[in-house]
């Protein structure tokens, strides 16, 4: 039940008069106009005037209509990439990536808004939907949740995260519920979704990483616990993504999961414990156990190293994971379980 005493603050907080001012950098691809109307490229009126940076691939803007957007705004900015497949790393003088995937674009996008000397910005997938939700905790209203804009819930936001000073920070996604139980909750996996002090990340040398081999989103809030930082997730906030089944997103790849699962459950040395879903198709992922050690780690990690010594590959090895770990007595949990 929500506790209405915590969140009494909304009552009084006049959300139509708040503004976004950090600004919002999107990447997209595909345009998505063959899956849906509702993608937030063909939508960008919606965010009004707040600063927006498209973060696009140059073959692909007029393959997939971009063109033909009405993106010639001031408040919009284009930023064309290549991709460099003879590269490791992004390499912003010549905007260039190692390949075709988000991953990669999330690290331009953080370095580029660094170079920009912009100190905080949301950093949004292209799949939003206009709308959002936030708690209802008018004690004259039963209702749990009502909805709002996109750029209200993007307000709200920042307006929080400024308040709290934090360094990282994030939304209820992707079904679009809020959370009753606290106004907002510490030391989060953030995904999806992100609102970012640039300048803490700069001063702690922290970065989305460039390999194929880990879950982009898991290590990067993982590298922030490690060096000090907190990333947060407001509970009485939501957005909704246009797609909520996986299938478009590159982690619904089953082969790119195996491999990212197995090089982020080494590379977090215990901070994530392998969780198993006997229904779901994603049978084996992960879940934070930050700041503990999950005290089977190097159990699984013997496994993992046996099958990679007698030249099995990461596949290979979560394969003999799964078959290895016993299921819980609930298999509800979701992929990459944001606790």
């Amino acid at each position: 039940m929500l506790m209405k005493n915590e969140f009494n603050f909304l009552n009084k907080l006049k959300i139509d008069e708040l503004k976004i001012t950090a600004p919002i950098c999107i990447p997209t691809y595909k345009n998505r106009a063959e899956k849906s109307k509702t993608c937030i490229i063909r939508k960008l009126d919606a965010l009004k005037d707040a600063e927006i940076y498209l973060f696009l691939y140059e073959d692909d803007y007029i393959a997939s209509g971009y063109d033909k957007l009405d993106l010639n705004k001031p408040n919009i900015h284009l930023v064309f990439l290549n991709v460099d497949e003879n590269s490791t790393d992004v390499n912003l003088e010549k905007n260039t990536i190692p390949g075709r995937s988000v991953r990669y674009k999330r690290k331009f996008m953080q370095m580029y808004m660094e170079k920009m000397n912009i100190d905080l910005y949301f950093m949004l997938d292209d799949d939003l939907d206009v709308v959002g939700k936030i708690s209802c905790a008018d004690p004259n209203d039963e209702r749990q949740s009502k909805q709002i804009s996109l750029y209200e819930t993007l307000a709200v936001w920042e307006w929080q995260h400024r308040q709290e000073n934090w360094c990282l920070s994030t939304v209820n996604n992707p079904l679009g519920t809020c959370n009753p139980d606290k106004p907002y909750v510490s030391d989060q996996i953030v995904i999806q979704t992100y609102l970012i002090n640039g300048k803490w990340f700069k001063e702690h040398n922290v970065y989305f990483q460039s390999r194929d081999d880990l879950n982009n989103d898991v290590i990067f809030s993982i590298d922030t616990l490690r060096a000090g930082g907190s990333p947060h997730k407001i509970n009485y906030l939501a957005t909704f993504l246009v797609f909520t089944d996986g299938n478009n997103s590159l982690m619904s790849n089953l082969q790119r999961h195996k491999k990212s699962t197995i090089g982020s459950f080494l590379y977090c040395n215990g901070a994530m414990k392998f969780m198993y879903h006997q229904d779901k198709d994603l049978q084996l992922t992960l879940q934070k156990v930050y700041p503990d050690t999950w005290k089977e780690f190097y159990n699984y990690k013997k496994i993992i190293d046996d099958v990679l010594n007698s030249g099995g590959t990461p596949n290979d090895a979560y394969d003999e994971c799964l078959k290895t770990i016993k299921p819980p007595e609930s298999g509800l949990n979701d992929f990459f379980e944001m606790l």
